[in-house]
């Protein structure tokens, strides 16, 4: 086993493991440190030729920091050992730094002439993503959570600003808690929260984000006893249960200026619908955070009455296992319920199942939105081969298909959760296949698939045939993995909605939870995701016009009582709505 003799130090950890640096004695120089859970230090980490490795931050697997090579500071990556060692340094760039790792991106800041910018790879120096903000001369990124970055941006000669980013230069939030603060900085994130510290007069003081908006900051200065002067945060974690712990240190006056390590606890503010939880019906959007907490943005609230459009016109369902029934679905191959939850395969190798149930409409399904959790069971032997969700066209198949993480194949249009390369399709992935044919194909995922943890996915069909898939863990941390993907030649159908999975030769369990499905309301006759309220009225047949045929439409409708024809939305059907449509008809719209 390794040893380090003089001064090591952790500077970041992850479920399994530490890093830092220190001097060894054994090898006479500075290295890098690589500990496993139990503190034991499992290998050194150097740059071969280099000096003064430091090791900033882990995530699996990778291990990211900086050395001096050739004089000049570049961020490295490793993946546990000394030979796997990356440079990763952007090549105009004069230095970079390495320091937080979060799954398959590593952030850091690198400078170009004389500017820092902040900045993430995906595991090579071409890879390099600028974050600098249009506007700001600078900028700086140490921390990372969820596809999430965390620094500060500055303009020479003026203060440093808390910033956070999601991925993208244009993604830039300005976190900067209020005028009255000199300086502040992000220093910590953890699923959808952050913690750091702004200057508040002469002294500077830890704060709390519970969501990414600065207004949002709690002063976490004012828990503390009036004898501390000043206060540091400088990490966060977020235990999906409505917990929050903040840690840093605090600062005492006069006459001692005693510092103390600090722990701040937050319970739940409220907002939060983890997995599991029974608000689930009051968070339509499936971010696991309330839609009460949520103010749409403009665009998404045509009527501007609080409820965003997409969960004004979706009514759901809320599909429920028990040990003695499966709702809904039918159970085939090798599914089961078990603890009401669907166990699509049991941990055995050649296992298939699938539930499917049927078409939550006879119309053609043209928009729809399904919200689950799922866990794949890490056994520790080989991981294979995934899951899948399916919209199955009702007149090729029905309730007894039975298929795996690929789809049922031709007439179906399936999000493929992949948990093993057969050849050339990578092993922790996410695609889209339409017609047995892949669409899309993603790696960059926030978490690996194979975790045994309960993840949320949302998966949004809007019309024309554009696919957005998102997931989470916790509330504040879903992310799109693809958004608004165009499925070519799509063509709606009647569908039948499934869930299969598959072990081939490895043994994994794939469970599927807390299934949501939503389709259009009344209050989206057209299906395109407007109310109706904020569209042409008077167009009743929804051919583009106004004329005597939405007329004749209308009063067709209003003499069956078809609930299409309350067009006045007071919930019944009478000579009220027939003035209103004559008034929107007469007027054009």
């Amino acid at each position: 086993m390794p040893e380090v003799n003089s001064g090591p130090i952790i500077n970041g950890m992850s479920a399994n493991n530490a890093v830092g640096s220190g001097f060894s004695y054994s090898v006479s120089r500075y290295v890098g440190i690589l500990w496993d859970a139990q503190g034991h230090i499992v290998t050194l980490l150097e740059v071969p030729g280099s000096t003064f490795p430091e090791v900033s931050g882990v995530s699996g697997n990778t291990q990211v920091g900086h050395a001096d090579i050739n004089e000049t500071t570049h961020a490295v990556l490793w993946h546990g050992t000394t030979e796997s060692w990356i440079d990763l340094n952007p090549g105009e760039a004069s230095w970079s730094s390495a320091d937080a790792a979060d799954v398959d991106i590593q952030t850091g800041t690198a400078q170009f002439g004389d500017s820092e910018h902040a900045g993430l790879w995906r595991g090579t120096a071409e890879s390099w993503v600028d974050l600098n903000p249009q506007g700001w001369d600078n900028s700086n990124a140490s921390t990372a959570s969820a596809g999430w970055q965390g620094g500060y941006a500055y303009n020479n000669g003026g203060s440093s600003v808390a910033a956070v980013w999601n991925s993208t230069a244009d993604s830039f939030v300005n976190m900067h808690p209020t005028p009255l603060a000199t300086y502040s900085e992000i220093t910590g994130l953890s699923y959808g929260q952050a913690c750091g510290e702004a200057y508040f007069g002469e002294y500077p003081h830890a704060l709390y984000w519970p969501a990414f908006s600065p207004d949002s900051y709690i002063d976490l200065q004012s828990a503390l006893p009036s004898d501390y002067i000043a206060s540091r945060a400088r990490g966060i974690w977020t235990d999906g249960a409505g917990k929050t712990y903040i840690v840093g240190y605090a600062q005492r006056g006069e006459p001692d200026y005693e510092q103390v390590a600090v722990m701040w606890t937050y319970g739940d503010n409220g907002c939060g619908a983890p997995i599991g939880s029974t608000d689930a019906s009051l968070d339509c959007d499936g971010d696991m955070i309330l839609d009460s907490c949520q103010t749409p943005a403009a665009a998404d609230d045509c009527n501007q009455n609080g409820i965003s459009d997409a969960c004004e016109t979706l009514d759901f369902t809320n599909e429920s296992f028990d040990a003695n029934s499966s709702g809904a679905f039918t159970v085939n191959g090798s599914a089961f319920i078990s603890d009401g939850r669907a166990i699509l395969t049991p941990t055995d190798f050649g296992q298939m199942g699938s539930i499917v149930r049927p078409p939550l409409t006879a119309s053609p399904l043209s928009r729809a939105r399904a919200i689950f959790d799922f866990r794949i069971s890490d056994t520790g032997s080989y991981p294979a081969d995934g899951f899948s969700f399916s919209l199955m066209d009702a007149n090729v198949y029905d309730v007894n298909t039975v298929f795996g993480e690929d789809g049922p194949g031709p007439s179906a249009l399936t999000v493929k959760f992949n948990t093993f390369d057969n050849g050339g399709e990578t092993s922790n992935s996410i695609d889209i296949r339409y017609n047995g044919n892949l669409i899309s194909h993603e790696t960059f995922l926030p978490f690996d698939l194979v975790d045994s943890e309960w993840h949320r996915a949302v998966i949004d069909l809007s019309p024309g045939g554009a696919l957005t898939v998102k997931v989470g863990t916790r509330p504040g941390d879903i992310q799109a993995i693809f958004n608004s993907v165009v499925i070519p030649d799509f063509n709606p159908f009647v569908a039948l909605i499934g869930f299969g999975g598959r072990t081939g030769a490895g043994d994994n369990t794939h469970a599927v939870d807390n299934i949501r499905l939503g389709i259009p309301n009344l209050a989206d006759r057209d299906h395109d995701g407007v109310p109706n309220v904020c569209q042409c009225l008077a167009d009743f047949n929804l051919d583009g016009g106004v004329d005597g045929a939405d007329v004749g439409a209308f009063f067709a409708a209003w003499e069956n009582g078809d609930a299409a024809a309350d067009v006045n939305f007071d919930g019944g059907i009478d000579g009220a709505d027939v003035d209103t449509f004559f008034f929107r008809w007469e007027s054009g719209c």
